[in-house]
């Protein structure tokens, strides 16, 4: 009895002693991999992994402070990567090192419209998830600014009926890429319609709150009309079953 319990006491101990070990080696081994250093830079590369095109290669390089003729860590470039995913337009990143070239890989968010915050009066550049991905100026081209009874939160929108009507324009830039870049503005009225405003010109559409399929369709026709009739002042009500044309006399 005696011997089966020595036994088992130097069997647990062994395991301890085994565990203990494998621990110390697991940690031991992973310092190097994290402090050790690669070449020192000499090429750094951007590369887009679908998404937006919202920064420039020379913005990312900056914003994460990547040197040319200096060596970076493992840990660099955790560092580095953490500090890539604090900025608001990029969804994921990585960074990797291949001899003496750097590569830097993100997603970028797509703005599909700018916003303008009623109590500040700050226009930002927001994505279909209603995410603020301007960090100073807003710099999205081609896409409508949204006016209203808006405010944020600094880093997003948080009215219900604004984040539905992001949805569907990014929808609308997806079904009719062309059409989403002949409004200039969108402005929710009070009475649970939109009007929009075709870009160069004095026309617009009063449409109600929705931009489904079937609005977008009615909105494609509508443009395509007024386009080919060159008519540059007036407007098109579309809230009721029939489209009723307004000309400026």
């Amino acid at each position: 009895m005696i011997d089966s319990r020595k036994r088992f006491f130097l069997l647990g101990a062994n395991a301890t002693i085994f565990l203990l070990a494998g621990s110390i080696f697991f940690v031991v081994s992973l310092k190097p991999l994290a402090s050790c250093q690669h070449k020192p830079v000499e090429k750094v590369k951007v590369r887009k992994l679908g998404g937006g095109s919202y920064l420039k290669s020379n913005e990312v390089i900056d914003f994460i402070k990547i040197q040319k003729n200096k060596k970076y860590t493992n840990n660099d470039f955790i560092i580095k990567r953490a500090h890539l995913l604090s900025h608001p337009a990029i969804i994921s990143a990585d960074l990797s090192q291949q001899q003496e070239t750097i590569t830097i890989s993100i997603k970028e968010r797509n703005c599909v419209a700018l916003v303008e915050d009623k109590l500040t009066n700050a226009i930002y550049d927001v994505d279909a998830e209603a995410q603020i991905i301007s960090l100073k100026k807003s710099r999205c081209q081609q896409v409508p600014l949204i006016r209203g009874n808006i405010s944020s939160s600094g880093t997003s929108i948080s009215e219900e009926n604004v984040k539905l009507l992001l949805e569907q324009l990014a929808i609308m830039n997806e079904t009719y890429p062309s059409l989403s870049t002949r409004f200039s503005e969108i402005r929710i009225n009070s009475e649970a319609s939109l009007t929009l405003f075709l870009a160069n010109s004095h026309f617009r559409i009063d449409i109600p709150f929705s931009l489904d399929q079937l609005m977008i369709r009615r909105l494609y026709a509508t443009v395509a009309y007024v386009t080919s009739q060159k008519t540059q002042d007036g407007w098109v009500d579309l809230r009721g079953p029939e489209a009723i044309l307004y000309r400026k006399l």
